[in-house]
């Protein structure tokens, strides 16, 4: 299969419809960082089954779906595929009949995700095996990022398998393996489930023949307790009927003393009503009355009131006049001492302003000094600089000159050294690689190891196999095992209930049919023909027996029957009786001949039927006791007949288990001993590989530092050289310098020249500076006192508008104190005349207040009377309630003995004489006693417990049961072999693609490996175990000029060309429909990048496989034929762009031509 299209919709930051064709060869995606590249990677990861949202970068899986933006709005929905061509059938069976596989994840907002393939919904471990089998999924080794590289790189060897089990196209089975695993441990389990479930049903069948004989004596109680019932109900009902005529008579005598009640109570109400009629008038008197001497007193109140606060208002005027005279005075005080102010402060400023004028020429004379003492002083410190900066000059390039001399001859001398020595350790190099004997004899004993560890290799494996059969055979022979163990656990149970079942049954252990031996299919033609004889006894001291007489002539049976007698061995005492019996074939024969019977004859078929020669008949099916116990004592002799047998067979098979028992032990031992020969060849040819390597190292060791050693010596040639210049060129600037006192004494004369002039600029800028600083101050002092003269100015404005409001508000304080003083005499005059108005008032109120209680009197009298007569009349209604009481009541019981009646026999109470025919004995019985007797019933049916009255019918479908149950043990035990078997086979197959896997990949990793690195040696071990599918993978990488060290030693950049090296040896051994490469070639350089891009141009032209490679390198975009650009002109929301390369190189083409 090839991958051809990847579709996008709503995924994260591509919320458009976005296609990316992926054709042959090597696709790029590029684009700045943040702008959505590595979302077209989580999207194919995601459509083929990531179930980790952590590994998408998300919290959530709903993480994936566009979350939105300010100018978009977040979706619901976010939709994947992924197109591959099958035109090649190259896809599993049960996929590939489809040029076109059409894979789809979609994931709905809260709602999950689900997958379809081709449109058909499916799970999603049906694609995550799909695309194993063809070495690919969301965790596969075609998908790497720069954190993979350095994942595999730094795993264990046991975490490097996966790359081997992909290359071998083992994933999937190894995932089968897997399910078939599980499915063999559920299987195990339900079998076990199965015996409980069979030892389960055995122990409910036992039970179930228990309560069916409780059933019985539950059922005779449940009729006994109906009859009882009934009886107690009919009683009941008769005793309620008597109850409800006797309230009648007493509801009629009540009903007659109401209305005698009722007419007293109407005459006490109207002597009530004309008390009542009188009361408002005289009422409304009283309240008139007291209104107006209550209108009176309020007056008054109002009053005094008035008064007081006339009084209270003069005080308060008084006090406020005299605080409005002292404020006055306050004012004008303050208004005078601000005027006062305001000209001292016009004076001090006048004479500030003549003292500015008389310093300004001698500030002008300062600032003119200071400005000559500046100019001379920047000429002195120019050039005591220029002395200054001479000298150090001249002493550094002195110190520079002597160090360079110096370190020029140290270097000299040992380059020197160094020359001699590489000169002589080339010599011994050059004998060293003259002799190569050792690394000849250890190849040579490699070769040797490696034929013993192969045949080694092909005894596990046959060992393997026949140990696989002798396991198959173990289990076939287990099975057969407990299949017997089962048969002959189901007759022996059979066996051992039919056996308690005969010994719990009495009835017939000294009857006749214990002392005969009755053909299988005769016992219920024996027991119709013998009856209630058949528990007779041949004991003369039995309550009836069987008497011993002498032989008769039997007449002939009709139609020429064969008599019961003639079927069996019966004792002398049942001769006479079987001899006047015949055996009919069918009922229709019995029929036929019944007229033809002589006196004492008798027919009878093997179903039960019965014709006697008097005419009495018996139909066919009657299961008596005696046949029942006759057929289950032929059953137990059946049973102990088949048990013998099924004994043989358990031996035979117990036999055969430890027979296979045996043999699987004997070749798992040899096995164990193929597996010890194994390991000890393993590490015999390890043990050689150790010795070939070392070999092989020191010889390209030896030569590697030969190679070095000859670079270093032209190295230290030219290097000599160069300290030989050095110290030339240092002895010419020492002897050029000028003299160091000259330009010493030059500095020194220009530092006192500058000192002086230092001097005197300090001191003119000590003047300039007291000066400004005295008309800085008056100038402040100034302003200061002109603000202090805008505030007095603005006190004595304040002070003025003040005065005037405050002999304004004198004027009306006074106006109002005239007024408050007339105020007491005029309230004193009106209170005088209230007063006589208060007393008439007062007495009118007195004479309407008795009348009114008079009249309230009489009224209490006359409603008391009314209350007496209202009571006797409640009374006799209470009385005539209770009554009716009584009679619902008595209803109410009537209706629920019919309800009762009603569920007990489904007619009404009154009827049940006539439903269970009551004798005359029963109606006469006291109701007591039968209510003693019903509990009594009750009490013995509740002693039983509780009762299961389908236990027949429970019995037999508990036997089918355990029929149904056996036979899904027995396919449990069928499955459980088959899955073994299964397993076992996915093993071999999974081993044997493992060692060819290994050997493909081994190969190529050693060639790439050496093509990357420009030479240097690598190779792949399997570790930690001598199974291939439990072994770890192991890598041995040397790059050139560096010894055998681990990989974690390695810098970035070679790291990650020894796992691209195992990677892509894994796509030659088994190619994959993509390989995705996120930003692996971030730690190569430009000459190493150029290799990586050159060997996946290669493989891209020789493989089928399709490159989707994510980079920011200039060098690998420039190797694609084709790029998409990932841009994101609208925040949060990403587009593609392409470019296909060759397209564009063909068009430059035609236009240069």
């Amino acid at each position: 299969m090839q991958l051809t299209k990847l579709s996008l919709s709503g995924f994260k930051s591509f919320v458009d419809n976005t296609d990316v064709d992926i054709p042959p060869g090597l696709t790029g995606i590029v684009g700045p960082n943040g702008c959505g590249k590595s979302n077209t990677v989580e999207a194919l990861r995601w459509v083929m089954g990531e179930t980790s949202a952590k590994r998408l970068r998300g919290g959530g899986m709903d993480d994936v779906i566009f979350a939105g933006t300010r100018s978009r709005p977040a979706r619901n929905i976010a939709e994947v595929k992924l197109i591959l061509d099958n035109t090649a059938r190259t896809a599993p069976p049960q996929f590939n009949d489809a040029d076109i596989i059409e894979i789809r994840r979609r994931i709905e907002r809260g709602a999950g995700s689900d997958y379809t393939l081709n449109s058909k919904p499916v799970r999603a471990k049906d694609i995550q095996t799909l695309l194993m089998d063809v070495a690919a999924g969301a965790s596969s080794a075609s998908m790497i990022s720069q954190g993979r590289v350095a994942a595999i790189v730094n795993a264990k060897p046991q975490e490097r398998r996966q790359i081997l089990e992909e290359a071998a196209g083992v994933s999937g089975l190894r995932a089968r393996r897997r399910e078939a695993e599980l499915k063999l441990q559920a299987a195990e389990a339900n079998l076990t489930r199965v015996d409980d479930v069979v030892g389960g049903l055995e122990t409910q069948l036992a039970a179930l023949k228990k309560q069916s004989r409780q059933a019985v004596r539950y059922r005779e109680l449940s009729e006994k307790i109906q009859r009882l019932d009934g009886l107690y109900l009919r009683q009941e009902y008769l005793r309620i009927l008597s109850e409800w005529q006797n309230a009648t008579s007493a509801q009629n005598a009540a009903d007659q003393k109401i209305a005698e009640a009722t007419v007293v109570v109407t005459q006490a109400a109207t002597a009530e009503a004309q008390a009542a009629a009188n009361m408002p008038a005289l009422r409304e008197e009283a309240v008139r009355t007291g209104a107006a001497l209550q209108r009176l007193k309020i007056e008054d109140e109002n009053l005094a009131t008035e008064e007081s606060r006339a009084a209270q208002r003069l005080m308060q005027v008084a006090v406020a006049q005299n605080e409005t005279q002292s404020d006055i005075q306050h004012q004008e005080q303050e208004q005078k001492e601000a005027d006062e102010t305001s000209a001292q402060l016009q004076s001090e400023i006048d004479q500030i302003n003549i003292a500015d004028q008389n310093n300004a020429e001698t500030v002008a004379a300062a600032a003119a000094t200071l400005s000559d003492a500046t100019t001379a002083h920047k000429a002195a410190s120019t050039e005591f600089d220029a002395r200054r900066q001479a000298v150090l000059e001249t002493e550094s390039q002195r110190q520079n000159a002597s160090r360079l001399k110096s370190q020029s001859e140290t270097r000299l001398q040992n380059l020197q050294t160094e020359a001699s020595a590489i000169e002589t350790r080339l010599e011994n190099l050059a004998q060293t690689l003259d002799n190569d004997q050792a690394l000849i004899a250890a190849e040579a004993a490699h070769a040797e190891a490696r034929s013993a560890r192969d045949a080694a290799q092909a005894h596990v494996d046959r060992q393997t196999e026949l140990r696989s059969e002798a396991e198959k055979s173990l289990v076939d022979a287990r099975a057969e095992e407990s299949k017997s163990r089962e048969r002959q656990a189901i007759v022996q149970g059979e066996l051992s209930a039919l056996e308690k079942l005969m010994s719990s049954d009495h009835d017939h252990d000294e009857a006749v049919i214990e002392q005969l031996s009755v053909p299988t299919g005769f016992e219920t033609a024996l027991a119709a023909a013998l009856g209630e004889a058949a528990r007779a006894s041949l004991d003369k001291n039995h309550a009836s027996y069987w008497m011993s007489l002498p032989e008769l002539n039997a007449p002939v049976l009709p139609g020429g029957l064969p008599s019961l007698a003639s079927k069996m061995d019966a004792p002398r005492e049942l001769l006479r009786v079987l001899q006047y019996v015949g055996v009919a074939p069918d009922t229709e024969t019995a029929a036929r001949l019944a007229d033809q019977l002589q006196p004492g004859q008798k027919i009878v078929t093997a179903d039960g039927a019965l014709w006697r020669w008097d005419g009495y008949c018996v139909q066919a099916g009657t299961m008596t006791a005696s046949a029942r116990r006759m057929q289950q004592r032929n059953r137990a002799k059946e049973l102990l007949v088949i048990a013998t047998e099924q004994k043989s067979v358990l031996d035979a098979a117990a036999a055969a288990r430890a027979s296979a028992e045996n043999t699987f032990a004997e070749i798992d031992a040899s096995l164990r001993r193929a597996q010890s020969e194994f390991q000890a060849a393993q590490k015999r040819l390890e043990e050689c590989q150790t010795a070939v390597t070392a070999a092989r190292e020191a010889q390209s060791s030896a030569r590697q530092e030969q190679a070095m050693l000859r670079e270093l010596a032209r190295k230290n040639t030219d290097a000599q050289t160069e300290a030989q210049s050095e110290l030339t060129r240092a002895t010419e600037i020492l002897s050029s310098l000028p003299d160091a006192e000259t330009l010493e004494a030059a500095a020194a004369a220009a530092r006192e020249a500058l000192d002086a002039a230092f001097n005197a600029l300090r001191e003119a800028q000590v003047a300039h500076d007291h000066l400004e600083y005295q008309a800085n101050a008056r100038a402040a002092r100034r302003n200061e006192m002109s603000e202090q003269q805008m505030q007095w100015a603005t006190r004595s404005e304040r002070a003025s508008q003040r005065l005037a409001e405050l002999r304004e508000r004198a004027e009306v304080q006074a106006k109002e104190h005239t007024e408050l003083m007339q105020k007491p005499a005029e309230i004193r005059e009106l209170r005088t005349a209230l007063l006589q108005q208060l007393q008439n008032a007062e007495g009118l109120q007195q004479q309407a207040n008795n009348a009114l209680q008079d009249s309230e009197n009489i009224l209490r009298e006359k409603t008391h009377a009314l209350k007496d007569a209202e009571a006797q009349l409640a009374n006799a209604r209470e009385a005539r309630l209770r009554l009716d009481t009584n009679m619902a009541l008595a209803e109410h019981r009537q209706n629920e003995l019919d309800e009762k009646a009603q569920a007990l026999a489904n007619v009404r109470a009154k009827d049940l004489s006539d439903y269970f025919n009551f004798t005359d004995i029963e109606m006469d019985r006291d109701a007591d006693d039968v209510k003693a007797e019903l509990e009594r019933s009750m009490r013995s049916r509740e002693a039983i417990g509780p009762v299961n009255l389908r236990a027949d019918m429970e019995a037999q479908e508990l036997a089918a049961q355990l029929e149904t149950v056996a036979a899904e043990k027995n396919e449990l035990i069928g499955a459980i072999a088959r899955l073994r078997g299964g397993i076992g086979h996915l093993n071999r197959e999974a081993r044997e693609r493992m060692r060819e896997a290994f050997t493909t990949v081994s190969k190529h990793f050693t060639e790439l490996f050496e093509r990357l690195f420009s030479g240097g040696t690598a190779e792949l071990k399997l570790v930690d175990s001598d199974d291939p599918l439990e072994a770890g993978l192991e890598i041995v990488a040397q790059p050139p000029g560096k010894k055998l060290q681990s990989l974690s030693l390695l810098s970035g950049g070679e790291q990650a060309l020894t796992a691209l090296s195992l990677i892509f040896a894994m796509f030659k051994a088994n190619p994959a429909p993509i390989c995705v490469l996120d930003e692996v070639d971030a730690p190569l350089d430009d000459a190493n990048v150029d290799r990586f891009c050159t060997l996946l141009d290669e493989m891209a032209k020789t493989n089928y496989t399709r490159f989707l490679i994510i980079t920011h390198h200039r060098l690998t975009m420039a190797r694609m034929h084709r790029l998409y650009g990932v841009t994101m002109r609208e925040p949060g929301v990403s587009q593609l762009v392409s470019v296909d390369l060759n397209a564009a190189a063909e068009m430059v083409e035609q236009q240069a031509a």
